[in-house]
């Protein structure tokens, strides 16, 4: 189950895991507070208000399934008649369900085509690797100066994908930041 205290400490949620969370809103008791996702798809979660202005937000797992993996924008609006506040904007990820996993290859497109185009540079190239296209080139075909600048495009997409895969996990990026004094 994703467990929060607050909406806005959630990073990440998995398709198909419950939801809950709590939020203490006194300032907004007798109104009515949701929760809207947009991004693959749009998402309207309504908090049920308990007494003393907490507001709880429950989701089943039944539901969360049909949530569709990738990056959202959410927005916490309280309303009350006409009136209509933001309480607070921020991003999450919908990660796939891991029980529905498909068994086979798990590397993402960007992982896959950086593997094809070092395979050629290394003159290891399968034939699989031989036939593979990328944006409709076959690989064999592209210059090796051409092959070396998408190799470092590639690289810097799955390096990305990495980054926010840690960050999901709630460790560190690994970014390195430097400060002068």
């Amino acid at each position: 189950m994703t467990t929060s205290r607050h909406f806005s400490e959630m990073t990440h949620l998995f398709s198909g895991d419950s939801i809950y969370f709590t939020e203490s809103l006194s300032h907004y008791a007798t109104w009515s507070i949701s929760y809207r996702l947009v991004g693959p798809q749009a998402i309207s979660l309504v908090a049920t208000e308990e007494p003393s202005g907490i507001f709880t937000v429950s989701v089943s797992s039944s539901i969360s399934a049909g949530y569709l993996p990738g990056l959202y924008s959410w927005s916490a609006i309280a309303s009350l008649g006409t009136e209509r506040v933001t309480l607070a904007t921020g991003k999450l990820t919908v990660l796939p369900n891991p029980a529905a996993a498909a068994a086979g290859d798990q590397r993402s497109h960007a992982r896959k085509v950086l593997e094809a185009i070092e395979a050629v540079l290394e003159r290891r190239a399968t034939e699989d690797h031989l036939s593979y296209t990328i944006a409709g080139r076959s690989l064999s075909k592209i210059p090796h100066a051409e092959l070396f600048d998408l190799r470092q495009k590639y690289r810097a997409l799955v390096i990305a994908e990495e980054r926010a895969e840690r960050l999901a996990q709630g460790r560190s990026s690994s970014a390195t930041i430097k400060v002068r004094l």
